[in-house]
C-alpha cells in the first residue's frame, strides 16, 4: 500500500507536469503517461482514506483524473511561484541534457 508521502509525490509529479503542459505548453510525459499517472492517483485517493492528509489534499479534492487544468493554481502565488519555477528546471534539463525527454 503506498503511504502518504507516495501519495504527496505523485501529486507534485502532476502539479508539475500540468504546469509544463498547460502553462509552458510543452511536455515531457505523453497523454499516455500523464492519463495513467492520473488514473492511479485517483484509485489511491479511492482506496486510502489518508489521502485527505496529504499536502495538496485541497487541490485535489475534485480531482478525478480527466485534467489538470485544475491544478494551475495562480490564485496562490507561493503554490504557483515554486512549481513555475520546478516545470521550467525540468523541462531546462530535459533540453539540455535531452535524455529525460519521451
Amino acid at each position: 500500500m503506498e503511504t502518504l508521502e507516495d501519495i504527496n509525490r505523485y501529486q507534485r509529479q502532476l502539479i508539475v507536469h500540468s504546469y509544463i503542459y498547460y502553462y509552458l505548453n510543452d511536455n515531457l510525459w505523453d497523454d499516455h503517461k500523464y492519463d495513467t499517472k492520473s488514473n492511479q492517483l485517483v484509485q489511491l485517493k479511492h482506496n486510502n482514506p489518508e489521502w485527505i492528509n496529504s499536502q495538496f489534499s485541497d487541490i485535489f479534492k475534485d480531482f478525478d483524473g480527466s485534467t489538470g487544468y485544475q491544478l494551475i493554481r495562480r490564485d496562490l502565488e507561493d503554490y504557483h511561484d515554486h512549481f513555475m519555477r520546478v516545470s521550467q528546471q525540468l523541462l531546462n534539463k530535459s533540453i539540455k541534457g535531452n535524455n529525460i525527454r519521451p
